[in-house]
């Protein structure tokens, strides 16, 4: 749950915060244990799979959560670099924070999730989340 909960936080302000949806507060916030419980409850059981998938690659993947350079940054690498059945997880697990931060959305869908993680990879690409030296 700590890797849902890191990319909840970054996405909540990165590119832009996130919309209130009217909801009070900074959406960071919202980036709860309680509310990640709450949203992970509406996952589908087919897809709690790819959402265990998707924590354990970025895991092996030695994420830094409390950098949120290097959130994005492996996110973008791990979603560029694998094949469609990871990348299905990496989209699945990005869907749970997603509505970790707004109930509004649904965890079984891709849509939010894919235009930020494709954003996140075009970034990448042209080495904005460059690594510290």
């Amino acid at each position: 749950m700590r890797v849902l909960l890191a990319i909840a936080r970054t996405g909540a302000v990165f590119p832009v915060p996130f919309p209130d949806n009217g909801e009070p507060g900074p959406a960071t916030t919202r980036a709860t244990e309680p509310r990640l419980q709450t949203a992970y409850a509406r996952v589908e059981p087919a897809r709690q799979s790819d959402v265990h998938q998707a924590t354990t690659t970025l895991l092996i993947a030695n994420i830094n959560f409390e950098d949120q350079n290097d959130v994005l940054r492996t996110l973008a690498e791990q979603y560029a670099a694998q094949d469609s059945t990871a990348r299905r997880a990496i989209t699945a697990a990005v869907a749970v924070a997603v509505t970790t931060i707004s109930p509004k959305f649904d965890p079984n869908s891709d849509a939010q999730a894919r235009v930020w993680l494709l954003g996140l990879r075009i970034l990448n690409d042209r080495h904005y989340f460059a690594r510290a030296r």
